[in-house]
């Protein structure tokens, strides 16, 4: 557990929150949650995505990966995948899952998320 790594990523996110509620609009979602989550999101502004938020079976949680989050792929401006590895769960809000905006990807998570936020609902 990277407990003090997991506390500073979930003060960032809780300052950008109300940004992301009035400039997110919801879309579509598929996923899974297990030891590893995956999920496909489409937005029409995929490339400026930097966070989704779900909820799963009326239980809200935030997961946050840590900034070694691996297989994070954007297939095209309109479909993305999460496949995060190592997972810090917080019982504080919805499920949370931060990636990078796609102008900036090359093989690292971009820690400047101030660009845009989705709101993604399972």
């Amino acid at each position: 557990n990277n407990e003090d790594e997991s506390t500073e990523t979930v003060e960032t996110v809780t300052q950008r929150k109300e940004i992301a509620t009035t400039e997110a609009p919801v879309t579509s979602l598929s996923g899974h949650i297990g030891d590893q989550v995956s999920f496909d999101a489409y937005h029409p502004n995929i490339d400026k995505v930097v966070k989704c938020i779900v909820k799963h079976n009326d239980e809200q949680y935030e997961i946050y990966p840590n900034m070694e989050a691996k297989n994070i792929i954007y297939r095209n401006r309109g479909d993305c995948s999460f496949d995060i590895s190592r997972l810090n769960w917080e019982h504080a809000g919805p499920w949370t899952i931060i990636s990078h905006t796609m102008q900036d990807y090359v093989e690292t998570v971009v820690e400047n998320t101030d660009n845009f936020e989705l709101f993604v609902y399972q």
